[in-house]
């Protein structure tokens, strides 16, 4: 994977390590109404189809590899997972998540479910870039 593809999976990170440090703060966060919060949008231009792209993200024990502060990813099953990510001070934050779209070799989109120190949802989207250049891959979390 190349460094801006890295960039990119850093920065959909930088949402979750914002909400570990509120969550630190002593503020919850897990109780906003939908629609609030921080939402990242990004986008980077990868050299590799979009399939292998896809099969990477969809594999939910590959992400750890991206992020020095997730700890592990436990998959129950083909839709829900339990994610485990270090914070400030060392406090583990948890949460089980569930794959809401998954569309073979274009998208993977997620949620939190009820009880997760982190609220968040988002997707990861794969799209042929113009003239044979890869793929775009977009990354939106919330």
């Amino acid at each position: 994977m190349n460094r801006k593809a890295q960039v990119l999976i850093a920065g959909a990170g930088a949402a979750a390590g914002f909400y570990a440090v509120k969550a630190l703060s002593g503020k919850r966060i897990n109780t906003l109404p939908y629609g609030y919060g921080i939402k990242i949008k990004k986008a980077v231009t990868v050299n590799r189809p979009a399939e292998q792209l896809y099969s990477f993200w969809h594999n939910l024990k590959n992400v750890p590899k991206l992020f020095d502060n997730l700890l592990g990813v436990e998959v129950f099953d083909d839709r829900r997972s339990h994610w485990t990510l270090r914070g400030r001070g060392g406090i583990c934050l948890e949460w089980e998540a569930e794959i809401t779209v998954d569309r073979l070799g274009e998208m993977v989109g997620w949620r939190s479910l009820p009880g997760a120190d982190i609220d968040n949802a988002g997707y990861v989207r794969f799209e042929r870039a113009a003239g044979g250049r890869g793929t775009v891959v977009r990354v939106a979390l919330q």
